[in-house]
C-alpha cells in the first residue's frame, strides 16, 4: 500500500507543470529502479512502478536515458514480464514504458541491442491465445514504432514466429468492435508491410481479402485510414494488385471512404485516392459506372477542398484522367 501511495503521488508530481519544474527525475528514477528490484516477486508493485516510469518519461523526456543507462530500467521491465507473463497489467505497463523509450535515438538502439522486441512478441502471442486486448494494443504500438527505426530488424522477428502474422490478421475479424485494439494493429501492420517478405506472407495468409471485407464495418475515420493504407502498401505486390481488383476494391474504397473523405480529412482523401488510382484503370466490373462517378466525386472534393496540397492534387488530376478515358 505504501508503494502504491508514492507511485501516485509521484505521477501526480511530474504531471503537474509547476511541479515537474522542482522534480529530479534522476532521484525519481533511482527510487523506482529500488522499488523493482526490491519487489521483483508482486505483480502489482511491478505493474505500477513501471507505469509511472512511463509518465516520468512523458513528463521529463530526459529522464528516459539515465534510466536506460544507469538505472538499467530496461532490463528490469524484461524481468518484470518474464517473471509475471500471466499478468496483463504488468505486460501492459511494461510494453508502454517501451513505447515511450522509443522515442529517444539512444533507447531506441538500446532496445535493438537487447530482448526487447523478442520479448514484447512473446508477449503478444501469449495476448492472443488469453485474448487481452489492452497488452496486445501496447505491445503493437510499441512495435509499429520500432518499424519504423529497424523495419528489417521487426520484420525478421515477426516472420521467424509462426503464425504470429496469421494470428494477428485473425484478430481483424474476431475483434471487429474493439477500435483502439484495430487502430494499433492496423497501424502496426501499414509499417510492417513496407518489408517485402512480410507483404507476402500476409498476403499468402489472405490477410488481403480479411481487411477489405471488414472496411463495410469500420464507422472511425482514423481506423479507415489505416486500414486503406495498409491495403495501399500492399498494393506494392503485384500480386496484391490482382486480388484487389478481383474482389473491386475500388468499389469497396468508393463505398466507403466518399462519405469520409472530407475537407476536414486530407489524409483520408489521399490515401483512397492513392489506392484508387493504382486500381481504377485496371478494375473492369458490373459497377464500373459507380466506381468512376465516386472516384471522381472525391478527387474533385480534394482539389477544390485543399488547392495548396500539391501531393493531393496531384493524385486527384491523376485518377480524373483515368477515369475520363
Amino acid at each position: 500500500k505504501t508503494q502504491k501511495v508514492c507511485f501516485s503521488a509521484i505521477r501526480k508530481c511530474v504531471a503537474n507543470e509547476k511541479l515537474k519544474l522542482l522534480t529530479s527525475h534522476n532521484v525519481l528514477a533511482h527510487a523506482i529502479a529500488n522499488a523493482l528490484k526490491a519487489h521483483s516477486e508482486r505483480s502489482n508493485i511491478q505493474a505500477d512502478a513501471l507505469s509511472t516510469l512511463t509518465q516520468i518519461v512523458w513528463s521529463l523526456p530526459a529522464s528516459a536515458r539515465q534510466m536506460v543507462e544507469e538505472e538499467g530500467c530496461l532490463q528490469l521491465a524484461l524481468n518484470a514480464m518474464e517473471m509475471h507473463a500471466s499478468h496483463s497489467k504488468t505486460q501492459e505497463s511494461a510494453c508502454e514504458l517501451f513505447v515511450a523509450l522509443s522515442y529517444d535515438k539512444i533507447c531506441c538502439q538500446a532496445m535493438l541491442d537487447s530482448d526487447v522486441i523478442s520479448s514484447v512478441l512473446m508477449s503478444i502471442k501469449r495476448c492472443l491465445k488469453k485474448s487481452q486486448p489492452k497488452p496486445l494494443a501496447s505491445g503493437l504500438l510499441f512495435l509499429q514504432n520500432m518499424a519504423v527505426i529497424s523495419l528489417d530488424d521487426v520484420a525478421k522477428a515477426i516472420l521467424r514466429e509462426e503464425n504470429v502474422l496469421s494470428a494477428l490478421l485473425r484478430t481483424i475479424q474476431t475483434k471487429s468492435s474493439n477500435t483502439n485494439l484495430l487502430i494499433s494493429l492496423f497501424g502496426f501492420l501499414s509499417n510492417l508491410a513496407l518489408h517485402t517478405d512480410v507483404r507476402s506472407r500476409i498476403a499468402n495468409a489472405g490477410g488481403v481479402e480479411i481487411m477489405q471485407d471488414m472496411l463495410a464495418a469500420i464507422k472511425n475515420a482514423q481506423l479507415l485510414l489505416l486500414a486503406l493504407k495498409t491495403l495501399l502498401i500492399l498494393a506494392l505486390n503485384k500480386t496484391v494488385v490482382k486480388t484487389l481488383v478481383q474482389n473491386c476494391c475500388a468499389y469497396e474504397v468508393v463505398a466507403h471512404a466518399n462519405a469520409r473523405a472530407s475537407r476536414e480529412n486530407p489524409d483520408l482523401l489521399l490515401i483512397s485516392l492513392g489506392l484508387l488510382d493504382k486500381l481504377i484503370d485496371t478494375e473492369v466490373a458490373a459497377n464500373q459506372n459507380e466506381v468512376a462517378s465516386g472516384a471522381e466525386s472525391i478527387a474533385l472534393a480534394a482539389l477544390g477542398d485543399h488547392p495548396n496540397n500539391k501531393q493531393l492534387r496531384s493524385v486527384a488530376i491523376s485518377v480524373l484522367q483515368k477515369v475520363s478515358e
